[in-house]
Order: structure tokens, then C-alpha cells, then sequence
């Protein structure tokens, strides 16, 4: 009995030392102005980590790029329009951040218009009450379903794995405006309901909400604890429980805080401010790669060497789109439905690759390296988290020869492409739509011996767009060109040469937590898009004069 209790041991201290979890501390202090606005200041901490560096260079990155500061500004207050019904307004310089210990910023931001009145004059402040306005409240709920799930999506990708979790403490202090005196507090959307003051969801696998109610002397106090992490959230993508997952979502933290204040006057009440919702994400990045040198590595094997080279200009754009859909259950409630999965990358190269080839006898031989990887990182902001996309170009070179006895010679071509690879997931399945146009030019074929050869260069260029390294598309270009001498064609100065070459083109999309979960659980996809030319006819043919 002693050995299994302490096998269990052994295994539990294992799992904890394999998993990582993610700390992150929102500190929020909502002060109600006489008129209805409000100065909300926002405390984000998050420890020294891998995310506290993501956070980093988002900061600094918005800091140099005012349309990504703008960016960032939309997603931000887009959380507080939900909750709120208006969108607050800060400027870059009301951001304060440090970079000790970790990432640590405030945020100071003014918002109007969060209190209403009633007939009896009372004042009213609301959490996704949208106003008070029910029809409102029908059309935004499913944005607000769809922001939190886009949320969950990058974050689980970050997670990399079910193991690893983010918690998320987030104390929210709203100070009503002096004099005030709370009548009532009651749900948003069942006002017969009695108002509980501990709040849960729980989507499945760990990944949950929880939040408990305080009244202070001023007001009162909020305290969520979020969790999340790779599992697959199995409650709402049960078709069972998945309205029932969303209802709990709706009335999370959905409340009413009815007061009356004597120095208050309705028609002095300022006017909430409306946000621009989308009903999905998407995204476009590009990157450039280009070379004005020969990118070249030169394999050798006894006399025989092979060199294949390649100069390449490279611009490639990466897009992203997934959509959600919601089925109505009945009044005011919905059930999830996943819709649309997309990834498009978008090139136009020009390669030029070449081979020269220099043996001195009968010898047969194939090699393969990396040349070189170039990367770039783009940041963005999505639901409460800060996202990094990794563009990546990596060139490897592979070659091939069998030659058989003393002979030198070289073969280049420079081949463009104009490409879109699109891959979409739709109603339970995967699709490929590529388009491409290609061409040719500059044919060029020298030797000094009349031997039979054939040789084959490979350039795969590997292009990734990838969230947090380990999810989207990928596509790999490889551009080859082949020469063949035939010792049998020509006069005694003369060898018959052949030149093939062209292009193929694979990739997909590599899926991640949330997102492969919500798509089926599928694994990743990879497809052959093109090869061209499609019937691998020669490029030149001929007799070359040495």
C-alpha cells in the first residue's frame, strides 16, 4: 500500500514540475462622476514569464507604430463597450508601463455615459446591460460570445499545451458618486431571479470563470478569478450543454445596481459613446525577403562538388479569418456553432537558381543543408491578451549527382510566380483553392567535356505564419533546375544537353489548442497545392560548343 502512495506521489510531483502556469493581475478602479462618467484606472501585472515578454514588445512595438497603438486601442475598449455599454478614450502617453520583475502597466482612461435613470429617478449602473436596451442587447450578446471565444483561441495557442494554464485575477472597484445610497441590485436579464453574488462558467477541461460580489462604503467590489488553458473546452462544443454554457456567459457578472443620490439630476447625464464591433477576426501581415547575392553552399564528395545557388526577392502576405455562428434555442439564448476556418498566404518570388557542377570522374552522390532562416515577429492585441505572429522564410538546398567521368558545367533559369494558397475549413472538411501564374527566362547551359552527367539542384523555401510559433498556415516553395549532358549527341567539341526545372508548391495549416478543438479536433493539415510544369517537359534542349 506504502510503494502505490508513493507512486502516486512520484506521479503527481512529475506532473506539476512538467506543467506552467501563467500569472496575470488586473487591478481596475471605476470612479462614477456626478454626470455619469467615469475615470477608469487600470493595473495590469503579469510576472517575469514568457508572457511578460510578449507583453513587452507589444508595448514597445505600439509605442513605434501608431497603427498598431490603434489597433489596440479598438480590441481594448471593445471589452468595456460590452460590459458597459460606452467606450472609453485614452491617448499613448496615458499608458505608464514598467519592465522590472516582469511587465507592469496602468492605463488611465475617461468614459461617458455609463449611468441611465428610471422613472422614479433613480440612478442605474449596469454590467452588460447595454443600456437597457433589449434589442441592442440581442444583437451584440453573440459579439460578445464570439470576442471571448477569439480570446480563448489565442490564448490556449500561447499555452501551447492542456498541461500549462493562464490565471487571470481581476479586482474591479466601482466608487459611486458621493452621497449615493445602493436600493437594489438584480440580475440584467432575470430580474425575478434573485441576485446571487458568486457567478461561475465553466466550458470544460479546466477552462472556467468564477466571480464573487462585495458591497463597500462606496460602491462595491468585484473579484474574478479566469482560468484557461489548451484543453479542449468539451462543454460547449456539446450540443447538449452548449446553450447552457452560454447562458451562464450572458448572466456572468450581468447586474443592475439601482441607487439614489439627492445632488443628482437626470437631464444632466452624459451620453454613453458607441463602439464598432466586428462579427469576426481577421488579419493580414506580409513580409519581404530578398537577396541581390547568390545564397549558394557547395557540397563536395572526393573530386565531385555540386553547388547549387539561388538569388531570391520574396514578398509574401499571410492572412487569418475564422467565424463563429450562433443557433437560437429560445428567447435570449443561443448554442454555439463554429463556421469557418481560413488561412491564406499570398506570394510573388523570382527565383534564380542555378548549378554548377566540376567532377573528375565516375561517381554518384546526394546531400542536403540549411542556408539560412529569417524571421519577423508582428504583434497584435486580441479580447484582453497581446498576440505574437512569426513570419519566417527558411531556405534549405539539396543536391544530387551522377556523373560518370571528368566534366565541369552549369545550368541556371530564373523562374517568377504570382501565387494565392487558400485553405479553408467549412462544414466538417478541408479545401484547397490555389492560383498561380508562372514563367521562365534566361536559359543558360556551359560545359568543357564531352562526358554523360546528370545533376539536380533543390532550393526549398519554407514560409510560416505562425501564432505564438506553434499554430497557422505554412507553405514550401521549391524551385529545382536539373542539366543532363549526353556524350552521344554532337561532334567530338559538341555535348547534347537537357535542362528541366520548375516549381511545387506544398503547405496547410499546423492547429493548436482552442482552435483545433472548436474545428473537430482535427490534426493538422497538409496538402500538395501545385507542381509546375505539370507535365515536367525541359526548359532547353540542345548542343553546346565547348
Amino acid at each position: 500500500m506504502l510503494r502505490r502512495m508513493l507512486l502516486v506521489v512520484i506521479l503527481l510531483l512529475a506532473t506539476f514540475l512538467v506543467a506552467e502556469q501563467f500569472k496575470r493581475t488586473i487591478e481596475e478602479r471605476i470612479e462614477i462622476q456626478q454626470d455619469g462618467s467615469a475615470i477608469i484606472t487600470r493595473t495590469e501585472t503579469i510576472p517575469e514569464s514568457e508572457l511578460a515578454k510578449f507583453y513587452i514588445e507589444h508595448y514597445e512595438n505600439m509605442l513605434k507604430d501608431k497603427s498598431i497603438f490603434k489597433f489596440f486601442l479598438y480590441e481594448f475598449t471593445k471589452e468595456y463597450y460590452f460590459l458597459y455599454g460606452t467606450t472609453p478614450t485614452f491617448s499613448i502617453n496615458q499608458i505608464e508601463a514598467s519592465e522590472k520583475n516582469g511587465f507592469k502597466w496602468t492605463i488611465t482612461m475617461k468614459a461617458q455615459g455609463l449611468l441611465r435613470s428610471d422613472e422614479n429617478g433613480h440612478f442605474i449602473f449596469s454590467r452588460k446591460g447595454f443600456g437597457g436596451n433589449e434589442k441592442l442587447a440581442e444583437q451584440l450578446l453573440p459579439k460578445y460570445f464570439e470576442s471571448q471565444i477569439d480570446d480563448k483561441l489565442f490564448t490556449s495557442a500561447f499555452l501551447k499545451s492542456e498541461k500549462n494554464s493562464l490565471q487571470t485575477v481581476r479586482y474591479t472597484e466601482v466608487i459611486l458618486p458621493e452621497g449615493s445610497k445602493i436600493e437594489n441590485i438584480t440580475p440584467e436579464f432575470f430580474v425575478k431571479r434573485k441576485f446571487e453574488e458568486t457567478m461561475k462558467v465553466d466550458f470544460g477541461a479546466g477552462n472556467n470563470y468564477s466571480a464573487s460580489f462585495d458591497r463597500t462604503d462606496k460602491g462595491y467590489a468585484l473579484k474574478e478569478v479566469i482560468v484557461t488553458n489548451g484543453g479542449k473546452p468539451e462543454k460547449l462544443l456539446d450540443s447538449k450543454s452548449s446553450s447552457l454554457v452560454l447562458n451562464d456567459l450572458k448572466d456572468y457578472t450581468a447586474f443592475k445596481v439601482v441607487f439614489w443620490n439627492g445632488k443628482m439630476k437626470p437631464e444632466t447625464l452624459s451620453k454613453p459613446v458607441e463602439h464598432e464591433v466586428k462579427n469576426d477576426f481577421s488579419g493580414n501581415w506580409s513580409f519581404s525577403v530578398s537577396s541581390g547575392e547568390l545564397l549558394s553552399y557547395t557540397f563536395t564528395y572526393g573530386t565531385l562538388s555540386v553547388t547549387p545557388k539561388i538569388t531570391v526577392t520574396l514578398t509574401f502576405n499571410v492572412s487569418l479569418l475564422w467565424e463563429h455562428e450562433w443557433v437560437r434555442t429560445g428567447w435570449f439564448s443561443w448554442s454555439y456553432r463554429f463556421k469557418k476556418f481560413e488561412s491564406v498566404v499570398s506570394l510573388t518570388p523570382s527565383f534564380t537558381p542555378s548549378l554548377t557542377v566540376s567532377s573528375g570522374g565516375n561517381i554518384s552522390r546526394n546531400w542536403s543543408r540549411n542556408l539560412f532562416t529569417k524571421s519577423k515577429t508582428i504583434t497584435f492585441w486580441v479580447g484582453t491578451v497581446p498576440v505574437i505572429l512569426v513570419l519566417e522564410a527558411k531556405l534549405d538546398a539539396e543536391a544530387t549527382a551522377q556523373i560518370y567521368g571528368s566534366i565541369g558545367f552549369t545550368v541556371s533559369a530564373t523562374y517568377s510566380l504570382t501565387t494565392s494558397l487558400k485553405i479553408t475549413y467549412q462544414n466538417g472538411s478541408w479545401s484547397k483553392t490555389p492560383s498561380y501564374t508562372t514563367n521562365y527566362s534566361g536559359i543558360n547551359f556551359q560545359a568543357n567535356a564531352k562526358i554523360g552527367a546528370d545533376a539536380i539542384g533543390k532550393l526549398p523555401f519554407t514560409l510560416t505564419g505562425y501564432v505564438y510559433y506553434v499554430a497557422g498556415p505554412f507553405v514550401r516553395l521549391t524551385p529545382w533546375i536539373e542539366g543532363t549532358t549526353n556524350a552521344s549527341v554532337g561532334s567530338s567539341n559538341q555535348v547534347g544537353y537537357t535542362i528541366k526545372g520548375g516549381l511545387t508548391a506544398t503547405g496547410g495549416v499546423q492547429m493548436s489548442g482552442w482552435l483545433q478543438s472548436l474545428c473537430g479536433g482535427i490534426p493538422s493539415i497538409s496538402y500538395d497545392f501545385f507542381t509546375w510544369p505539370p507535365n515536367g517537359g525541359p526548359l532547353a534542349s540542345g548542343t553546346y560548343t565547348f
